[in-house]
């Protein structure tokens, strides 16, 4: 799983310290396959997580929220300012 989401070493054990097993990482990977070609997580994977459940930001810390920010910080700046400008409408239209 490791390579399927292309953390380095460091940013795959942060996240078992953090209590994220191989399971929900597997999970996360099914859940939010967007094409349905099992390709690497990244990116995309980051706004269908945003339609289905949310802001990844916001409290309480759940496996999959952890695992939306893992990616988040692999991303470039224009990627990130993407999703948080997405995240920011999807916040908005919920007033």
């Amino acid at each position: 799983m490791q390579e399927h989401f292309n953390f380095t070493d460091e940013e795959f054990k942060k996240l078992q310290d953090e209590k994220v097993t191989i399971l929900q990482l597997f999970e996360f990977a099914t859940d939010f396959d967007i094409s349905g070609e099992k390709i690497k997580v990244g990116f995309m994977n980051l706004f269908y997580y945003i339609d289905e459940k949310g802001d990844f930001f916001k409290k309480p810390d759940f496996p999959k929220k952890l695992i939306c920010r893992a990616i988040f910080e692999k991303l470039e700046t224009n990627q990130k300012m993407a999703i948080l400008e997405y995240i920011e409408a999807k916040n908005e239209k919920e007033f």
